[in-house]
């Protein structure tokens, strides 16, 4: 049982460092037998279980189904990770696995509570998360994404945040940019703010990991077209 132990715990360990990893290194079909059958003799073991909920909630969200199959896909993950969270916070287990596991988990579940458009649970998700791991950069960023119309003043506070904490290569930093000029642009009316945003945010994207490629976010697509309406350069 110790080399299951060993691989599960591993998957599990790097999942938590970067979950985007999946869709390349996806586990065998068997593999849900095998944890399965560990799990018997080691029901107590948290982290072996996190990766079989990982595992299935992964399962779920991947192929090219329907748009209906992916946003059951989705409830079935949220609900997962839900019941999986209130399990781990009763866990008698050790602190720093236990921490790992609820942040990543509460960053998760704010990204799934993003997709379904849940702000008030999204937002809640990513400040556990933050407040778990103060390291967590992505949930910082998904706290101020939420607020940018709702409370302009406190998500510039936290984009500023993030910025100055984050690399200039993370997946998220030229989105920060786009962000901040969406809302100079939509809320504030600052033109000049908004276009200085906005060219932060294009050199931020020549910044990024070759494997991080950067894409049109819906920040930089509301002004861009902003700032061709206004006869702005792009």
């Amino acid at each position: 049982m110790t080399s299951y132990s060993l691989l599960f715990h591993g998957y599990a360990k790097a999942y938590m460092v970067d979950q985007i990893w999946y869709e390349n290194f996806k586990p065998p079909l068997n593999a849900f037998n095998f944890i399965d059958q560990y799990m018997q003799h080691r029901p107590d073991d948290i982290l072996s279980e996190y990766c079989k909920k990982i595992f299935v909630c992964r399962s779920h969200q991947s192929g090219n189904g329907s748009e209906f199959s992916k946003f059951k896909g989705l409830q079935i993950s949220i609900r997962t990770y839900e019941i999986f969270a209130m399990k781990v916070e009763k866990a008698d287990t050790s602190s720093d696995i236990r921490r790992q596991i609820l942040a990543t988990l509460f960053n998760s579940l704010g990204s799934y509570y993003s997709i379904t458009n849940q702000r008030i649970r999204a937002i809640d998700s990513f400040e556990k998360a933050y407040n778990i791991n103060n390291e967590d950069l992505e949930s910082l960023f998904g706290v101020a994404w939420w607020h940018r119309s709702e409370d302009p003043e406190k998500a510039i506070k936290l984009f500023h945040q993030y910025l100055d904490a984050a690399p200039e290569c993370d997946k998220k930093y030229y989105d920060a940019y786009y962000s901040l000029s969406y809302i100079y642009f939509s809320v504030y009316k600052d033109i000049t703010k908004g276009t200085e945003y906005y060219y932060k945010g294009l050199d931020a994207e020549k910044k990024q990991l070759p494997c991080l490629k950067a894409y049109d976010t819906a920040s930089k697509l509301y002004a861009k077209l902003k700032m061709v309406n206004l006869g702005i350069h792009v």
